[in-house]
């Protein structure tokens, strides 16, 4: 019966060596998924911390931040807390992490722009603060009010809005004739040359039944979609026939968590629809900001109102 043999030297080094490549290859992205992963739990945490103060806030008006911190700071430091071990410290209005950096306590504060298209003052100066893509798929025309609405074009049909904060919260009251969809952008940098670069969340009835999306462009094309969020996965109760065409006060929340990160949340009707999701972005380098809108196809898009608040 022939003797099973085990590797000779020659076959280990080589299997060593294997396994050394591979390690060096595979290694480095796992160390990236865990940090990532910390991370975002981090956030998470800081979140959850932020969130029921707020809570609190609302049954306390008089309440402190440094008082709610100090009464609940045991439970916190031992069950909320930064992967990495490190806790958070509150300070001039942020709950901060060392590796993660902060967390905005307050909402907003009384800085803001709003654009009212129902109002009489609405008037040809607004028009020449906005950088137009395709400025004849865009009608000043009075309809039940100063309204923008779209003409039944091809086209990505967009306009833009200097937007020079680091924290905000855009507002829109918006309302989708037939199929297709609207989107908002953010954090965008663009020019005169239909060319813009950053991020657009779709309210999209023509993408896969309907879907909530959230896309990265880069000079004026945009990328697949890096998150998707189902309506079904949002509302218990949910209209397809009625839900799409219905008026919605559509807020997007981007808030700065480090120099080169930005957390997004968006609310449809004061419901938070990413409230399942984790939505981080990467900041653009860009002393000229912009936010905006875009329509396709043959979407008809009314939007009644647009306002920019400073968040904290």
């Amino acid at each position: 019966m022939k003797k099973d043999k085990g590797f000779t030297l020659c076959e280990l080094i080589a299997v060593l060596a294997i396994l050394t490549v591979v390690v060096s290859i595979v290694a480095p992205k796992i160390f990236k998924t865990i940090s990532n992963n910390k991370r975002i739990v981090c956030l998470l945490n800081r979140d959850q911390i932020v969130k029921n103060y707020r809570l609190q806030k609302i049954l306390t008006p008089n309440l402190s931040f440094e008082t709610y911190y100090k009464n609940i700071n045991d439970y916190f430091t031992k069950e909320v807390s930064c992967p990495h071990g490190y806790d958070f410290t509150f300070s001039d209005n942020k709950l901060i992490c060392p590796v993660h950096g902060a967390v905005y306590l307050s909402v907003t504060n009384e800085e803001y722009i709003y654009y009212n298209f129902f109002d009489s003052s609405f008037n040809q100066s607004l028009i020449e603060n906005i950088i137009f893509h395709e400025l004849d798929d865009w009608d000043f025309t009075h309809h039940n009010g100063n309204v923008f609405y779209t003409n039944n074009s091809v086209g990505q049909n967009r306009f833009f809005l200097e937007n020079s904060l680091e924290s905000y919260k855009i507002t829109s009251n918006v309302i989708l004739s037939g199929e297709n969809g609207y989107g908002i952008f953010f954090d965008s940098v663009t020019d005169n040359d239909a060319k813009d670069d950053g991020y657009i969340f779709q309210f999209d009835y023509g993408y896969d039944n309907g879907m909530f999306i959230f896309r990265k462009r880069t000079n004026g094309h945009e990328h697949a979609p890096f998150i998707k969020i189902d309506p079904l996965d949002v509302y218990e109760s949910f209209d397809e026939n009625s839900y799409w065409n219905t008026e919605h006060k559509v807020e997007v929340e981007v808030l700065k968590i480090s120099d080169t990160e930005k957390r997004v949340k968006v609310y449809i009707d004061n419901k938070e629809i990413t409230e399942n999701k984790v939505v981080v972005i990467n900041t653009l380098n860009s002393n000229v900001k912009y936010f905006g809108f875009r329509t396709w196809g043959s979407s008809r898009v009314y939007i009644r109102d647009i306002r920019i608040d400073r968040l904290y």
